[in-house]
C-alpha cells in the first residue's frame, strides 16, 4: 500500500518513537529493478507519512532517486542514509561486487546527501583480508569519505560462515586470486557458527584485527567511529545519550584495548539503559548509585550533562589510535623485514 501525499496522515504524522532500519545483509534494498519498481520508495513513503525515524544502508547510487523523500523525512523526523565501501579500487569492485555502484558513484551519493542536509557515512565492511586490508585502500577510502562530507567510517572484518556464501566466495578467489585461496581455508578453515576467523591462525597472517589497522586511518582523517544516535521523540534523551556513549566506550574497550570484561559490564548497562523509564538526570544522588551501574558510567554522565560531549571518551578514542598504530606499525615493519 503506497500513502502518497496528501493523505491523511499528511496533516497527523505522529513520530513512531523508533528507527527503522533499512538495509540487507543478504540482499541490497536498490536492486537494479528498484529504478522500475520503486518498492522501497513505497516503504519510504510509508515511513513519512507515519512518522518513522530511518537508516538505510545500500551500495547503490539508486539511493539519490529518492533524496526529496529523504530531505522530508529528515525535517519531520530523521533520516540516515549510508553506503557500504570497502574497496576503493572499481576493478575489485566488479570482481566482489558485480552489480554495486562504482566508489566514486556512492562516494558522489554522500556528498549530495550531505549537501542536502541528510546524515551519512560509510561502512566499510566487510574488510577483505590481503585486500582491502591494504593501507593504501583503507587510507583511500577514509581520504574519499573526509572529503565527501561522511559524518562516520565503521569498520569490521569479514566473516565466513559454513555454506553457499563461503563457496561462492571461495570461488571468486579461486578465480581471481588462487594464490590467496589457501591462506582463506586456513584462516576461515575452524567453521566458526558466527564465520569468525580463526584467532590463531588470524594472527600468524596478521589480519586478527582488520579493524584495529582501519582505525588509524580513520582517526587521522578527522572521522568518527560510528554514526550518531538519533533520539525519536518520547524516549528520554538523556538516557539514550548515555547508552550510546557507553557502547562507543564498550566497543573502543573490547576492539583495541583488549579490555573485555570491563566492555561487557558496559554493555550491558548500556542495553538496561535502553528500558529505564525514569530520567537518570533527575534522580538523587543516593538512588543513582543503587542502579548497579559500572562505576565509569558515573564519569560519563557528569560529562555529558556538564558539557554534551564526554572527554573521557575522547581520551579513550585517542587510547585507541595509539594502539592502533602502534599494532599497524608492527605489521608493517615485519611485512619489511619479510
Amino acid at each position: 500500500m503506497k500513502l502518497v501525499q496528501g493523505s491523511l496522515f499528511e496533516s497527523v504524522r505522529p513520530n513512531a518513537g523508533f528507527t527503522l532500519f533499512i538495509g540487507g545483509g543478504v540482499c541490497d534494498v536498490y536492486q537494479t529493478v528498484e529504478a522500475e519498481k520503486r518498492i522501497t520508495r513505497q516503504l519510504l513513503q510509508l515511513a513519512y507519512d507515519y512518522g518513522v525515524s530511518l537508516m538505510i544502508l545500500t551500495k547503490s547510487r539508486l539511493v539519490l532517486d529518492d533524496l526529496d523523500l529523504f530531505k522530508k523525512i529528515n525535517q519531520e523526523t530523521f533520516a540516515g542514509v549510508n553506503l557500504t565501501i570497502t574497496l576503493a579500487d572499481n576493478d575489485l569492485v566488479k570482481i566482489f561486487e558485480p552489480g554495486a555502484s562504482a566508489p566514486e558513484e556512492r562516494f558522489g551519493a554522500i556528498r549530495l546527501l550531505r549537501q542536502s542536509g541528510i546524515p551519512s557515512g560509510v561502512y566499510l565492511m566487510p574488510i577483505l583480508p590481503f585486500i582491502g586490508d591494504a593501507s593504501a585502500n583503507l587510507n583511500a577510502i577514509c581520504s574519499k569519505a573526509k572529503s565527501s562530507g561522511a559524518d562516520f567510517v565503521h569498520p569490521w572484518g569479514l566473516t565466513l560462515t559454513t555454506g553457499r556464501n563461503k563457496q561462492e566466495f571461495f570461488h571468486t578467489l579461486e578465480e581471481h586470486f588462487p594464490t590467496l585461496l589457501p591462506k582463506y581455508r586456513l584462516l576461515y578453515g575452524n567453521d566458526d557458527r558466527y564465520g569468525r576467523p580463526d584467532p590463531r591462525i588470524a594472527q600468524r597472517f596478521e589480519v586478527d584485527k582488520p579493524e584495529l589497522k582501519a582505525y588509524r586511518f580513520i582517526y587521522e582523517s578527522g572521522l568518527d567511529f560510528a554514526a550518531k544516535r538519533f533520539v525519536p521523540a518520547g524516549r528520554i534523551e538523556s538516557n539514550l545519550k548515555l547508552s550510546e556513549t557507553l557502547m562507543r566506550a564498550a566497543y573502543l574497550k573490547k576492539t583495541f584495548l583488549n579490555q573485555w570484561q570491563e566492555a561487557k559490564r558496559l554493555d550491558h548497562a548500556a542495553d538496561w539503559l535502553e528500558g529505564f523509564d525514569q530520567d537518570i538526570l533527575e534522580l538523587p544522588e543516593n538512588e543513582l548509585y543503587q542502579l548497579g551501574l559500572p562505576s565509569q558510567s558515573f564519569t560519563y554522565l557528569s560529562e555529558l550533562s556538564l558539557h554534551g560531549i564526554s572527554t573521557s571518551l575522547r581520551e579513550l578514542e585517542k587510547q585507541a589510535y595509539l594502539r592502533a598504530s602502534h599494532s599497524t606499525a608492527s605489521i608493517d615493519n615485519k611485512s619489511k623485514n619479510v
